[in-house]
């Protein structure tokens, strides 16, 4: 995270020139709750976001320089940051584009593509032909960073995901102040161009496109999952940064200071509103959180008595990890994780073997009703809110 950080400072500080500029570009990050949230975290998507940020600080570094060193510690760095997540090459790919650009139609000589550029994308495409090999072999579902477009759901499910963005996620995604203010950056970046800036609102086009073209691409995602936001982030600190890198060159030192002082004050109000969001994120009662699966861990008499035998095969029904209230009980099986996001519907699991249903009244979901009227027919048993179905009748062959 720190070097991450430290990189988009270290940009920064290379255009605009301003230190105390610089740390506003570099604060600028952290008015995003999720940003936050998720900043030292296990999900993958923080590293990937970091790990192109030091990239992309490193290839500056080798035009700076001309360190073949730094060439290759960038593209190191940005091709692990497109094996986790291919996302995030965002900003990689607008600024081989930009260099495509330069080359051949604004015909200039400072910037040329080289062979070695496409080697992130060589290894993003080993990496995942490796892991589709994997999961046909073993029959899992490692995750491959499927696009769920926008032209897929209905126009219902378009507005219900759109309210839920704009109603319960938007706060988090970005300071409402700073929304406005990065919405009006875009508008100016666009509308004031130079000889001089020519190049940066080049890549800050290209970077937009493919901002809009991963949220078009996500778009059903992006309803229940508040972190597939974090590839998007780096257009706010890019839009903003690069307004304040044309401010710098137009006016005098004392009022650019001026400036840079204001927005740190406002910055420090901003963080303090981040600050409370966290708080009232981290005292949210999360589903599936410990206390809502600690029943599991005293199943095995119950499940015995109800001739659910070890190497039977079970639907944890209300687990949404994809294995951890199987480990708990000591069964093999599917969870919940797998229906919901559509690897494989009930009635598959049953046709491969799934004997019984769990379903933790605790850790219920606001459409588990109505998925589980189909399969509620032959109830057995329940013990603390646990109710143990059967499933056997249901098979067709």
């Amino acid at each position: 995270l720190m070097f991450g950080i430290f990189s988009v400072f270290k940009i920064s500080l290379y255009f605009i020139k301003n230190f105390l500029l610089s740390v506003v570009v570099s604060m600028l990050l952290f008015l995003s709750t999720v940003f936050c949230f998720y900043s030292v975290d296990y999900l993958p998507d923080p590293i990937a976001l970091n790990f192109s940020f030091i990239g992309l600080w490193l290839l500056i570094r080798y035009f700076d320089t001309n360190k073949n060193i730094m060439l290759y510690v960038g593209i190191f760095f940005i091709s692990f940051s497109g094996m986790i997540k291919p996302f995030y090459l965002i900003p990689y790919i607008a600024f081989l584009c930009t260099v495509f650009f330069n080359q051949f139609i604004y015909k200039k000589t400072e910037l040329k593509l080289k062979w070695i550029y496409t080697l992130p994308f060589l290894m993003v495409f080993m990496w995942f032909f490796y892991v589709s090999i994997y999961n046909t072999s073993v029959g899992s579902n490692y995750f491959l960073s499927e696009t769920k477009p926008i032209w897929t759901a209905s126009f219902q499910d378009i507005q219900e995901i759109w309210q839920r963005l704009t109603d319960f996620w938007f706060a988090d995604y970005l300071n409402v102040v700073l929304f406005k203010v990065f919405m009006f950056s875009i508008i100016v970046n666009l509308l004031w161009w130079k000889k001089q800036y020519v190049l940066h609102n080049v890549y800050f086009i290209f970077s937009l496109i493919g901002v809009i073209s991963y949220f078009l691409l996500m778009y059903i995602m992006l309803y229940d999952h508040d972190y597939y936001i974090l590839p998007m982030v780096f257009i706010v600190v890019l839009s903003l940064g690069l307004i304040l890198f044309k401010i710098k060159n137009s006016f005098n030192a004392t009022g650019v200071n001026l400036l840079a002082i204001i927005l740190l004050l406002l910055i420090y109000f901003g963080l303090d509103d981040s600050y409370h969001l966290l708080q009232k994120r981290w005292n949210i009662d999360w589903r599936n959180s410990k206390s809502e699966l600690t029943e599991y861990y005293n199943l095995e008499h119950f499940l015995i008595k109800n001739n659910v035998q070890p190497n039977d095969y079970v639907v944890m029904f209300s687990d949404f990890s994809p294995s951890y209230g199987l480990s708990i009980v000591n069964r093999q099986g599917w969870s919940g994780f797998q229906y919901m996001h559509h690897h494989k519907n009930i009635d598959e699991m049953i046709d491969e073997g799934a004997k019984f249903l769990i379903y933790n009244e605790k850790a219920k979901g606001y459409k588990d009703s109505i998925l589980l009227e189909k399969y509620n027919d032959y109830f057995i048993d329940d013990t603390n809110a646990i109710y143990l179905y059967d499933l056997r009748p249901y098979k067709k062959n």
